[in-house]
This record gives C-alpha cells, sequence and structure tokens, in this order.
C-alpha cells in the first residue's frame, strides 16, 4: 500500500488533510526467478572458490614439476652416456636355469611378490620413485606367468595393449627366455588381428573367429611347454627369482 496525503480548502482559512491509500500491484516472484536470483547473489562467491582451487591444482602441479627436476638436476652434467642410462649388472643368463634348479616355483613366486611390493611401498612413501629393472622384471615374470601360462590367455589377451606386450617379450628375453619371448610377441600380433577393422566385420560366430580362437588356444599350448621346467611349469618365474638373486648377491 502507498498513503499519499491531499490538502483540500474548504474554507478560507480551514484545511482539510486527507489521505488516500493506493494500492501496490507486485507480482510473486517464481520458483525459477528465485533460483536465479540467487546464483546472481551467489556467482561472486562461486568464482572466487572455483579460482582457489585452479590455484592449488596449479601449484602442486607446479611442485611435482619442480620435485621431479630437482631429482634430474641432482645428477652430475658431465657424465657420460652410460652412467645416465640405468645399466643393470652383467648376469650370465645361460647360467641361470642351473641356478634355479632345486628351487621350489612357490617359494620363487613368493621372493619375486615381495620384492614388488617392497617397490609399491616405496612409490607410495615417494610417488617419484620409479621401480628400478629388477623390480620391474620381478613384476613382469609374475604378470607373464598369470596372464599366458594359466589357461586364462583367452580372457587375457584381448584387455593387454601392445606396447605392454613388448614389455612382456623384452623382460622374458633378458631372463634367457628366448622362446617365451617369441611366444609372446606372436600373442601380440594375435592382439592386433583380434582388434583390426577386418576382424570387426565378421560375426562371432563365424568361421574367422573360430579359427582366431583356435590360433589363441594352440599358442597357449606353446607358452604353457615353453614355461616349464624340470616338468613342472613357472620356469620364468625361477628364471626371474634367481636373477633377482644374481643381483642381490651382486650389490651384496
Amino acid at each position: 500500500m502507498i498513503k499519499t496525503p491531499h490538502i483540500l480548502m474548504n474554507e478560507p482559512d480551514t484545511f482539510v488533510r486527507v489521505v488516500e491509500t493506493i494500492p501496490l500491484q507486485v507480482a510473486p516472484m517464481s520458483a525459477a526467478g528465485l533460483m536465479a536470483d540467487g546464483v546472481d547473489q551467489n556467482w561472486m562467491g562461486l568464482a572466487v572458490a572455483a579460482a582457489l582451487m585452479l590455484t592449488v591444482f596449479l601449484m602442486l602441479a607446479r611442485l611435482k614439476k619442480a620435485a621431479r627436476g630437482l631429482r634430474e638436476a641432482s645428477a652430475d652434467s658431465s657424465q657420460n652416456f652410460a652412467a645416465t642410462v640405468e645399466i643393470p649388472p652383467y648376469i650370465d643368463t645361460t647360467q641361470l636355469a642351473s641356478v634355479a634348479d632345486g628351487t621350489d616355483p612357490s617359494d620363487a613366486m613368493a621372493r619375486l611378490n615381495q620384492v614388488w611390493e617392497r617397490a609399491q611401498q616405496k612409490v607410495e612413501t615417494n610417488p617419484l620413485y620409479n621401480p628400478n629393472i629388477t623390480e620391474r622384471l620381478a613384476r613382469d615374470a609374475l604378470d607373464i606367468d598369470r596372464l599366458f601360462c594359466t589357461g586364462k590367455l583367452s580372457k587375457s589377451l584381448p584387455k593387454l595393449k601392445p606396447d605392454a606386450l613388448e614389455r612382456f617379450a623384452a623382460a622374458a628375453e633378458t631372463l634367457g627366455a628366448g622362446e617365451l619371448s617369441g611366444l609372446i610377441d606372436e600373442a601380440r600380433a594375435l592382439t592386433i588381428r583380434g582388434h583390426s577393422a577386418q576382424m570387426r566385420e565378421h560375426a562371432r560366430k563365424g568361421p574367422e573367429w573360430a579359427a582366431f580362437r583356435k590360433d589363441i588356444a594352440d599358442l597357449e599350448a606353446r607358452l604353457v611347454k615353453a614355461n616349464c621346467h624340470n616338468g613342472h611349469t613357472g620356469r620364468l618365474v625361477l628364471l626371474a627369482d634367481a636373477y633377482v638373486g644374481q643381483i642381490a648377491s651382486e650389490a651384496a
């Protein structure tokens, strides 16, 4: 309501005060309007909060980059090429099989698991830590045994990337298991074939996919055979355990 005063003159010396009331029509604000009004009032606070979060994220990224730069800069720039590349101690891989003789595969697997678990603990303590070649070989030997030699190749192969298969083949070659390395290269070729556009054009129940599954089964049988040592599977695990043991003895 708005009250407006009016003065009326009745007599020469007499004034009459009249108050006229005028109703003020105000349209009710809709829920959408109220929400928009609330956003208009709070947008500044939201913008400030977003800016603070972005600033914190950028600061953390810069700190991580700076720490990595300090670690790299800590090395003497006058070092030669060989000193800047990770070169493991020389191990005569032709003797690893004889070193592994008499070792229980389950014991070897337990030791390799301990090596990789310690590496993971180092990473948790220091996110900038990179597992060394011994720790990576322990991990790769365990993964190769699990993925290729336990009857699960048809399930694991579609999930593996070609670069991971290249790493596995290199690990087997380092451990002196050339036959296994070559078979893993075949697995890489099968992976590329399985993801190819040509195979996607064929029906999954057709003859092309039946032949593809047969190739995987045949490869797995050869992998299991190549991974046998003295009649038992786990040859690569035994070789990796012997390799890690030789590295430890060299470092002692």
